[in-house]
């Protein structure tokens, strides 16, 4: 349980990190929701988030 928890925690500093990143380099430039959705996936599939906690079927699922 500590591990999912120590899961959670690290997926949520690199979201945060990631949206302070976004911020750094737009600053006050406006984008549209569409360039930011789209700047927003890039940055996740670069990050080290790896996979969702909470997601992991368990082994006796099937």
């Amino acid at each position: 349980m500590i591990d999912l928890a120590n899961e959670y925690v690290a997926s949520y500093k690199i979201v945060l990190e990631l949206l302070d990143e976004i911020i750094l380099v737009l600053g006050d430039d406006k984008t549209t929701i569409d360039q930011y959705s789209k700047i927003l996936k890039v940055g996740l599939r670069n990050s080290e988030l790896g996979k969702i906690p909470g997601t992991r079927r368990p082994s006796n699922f099937w």
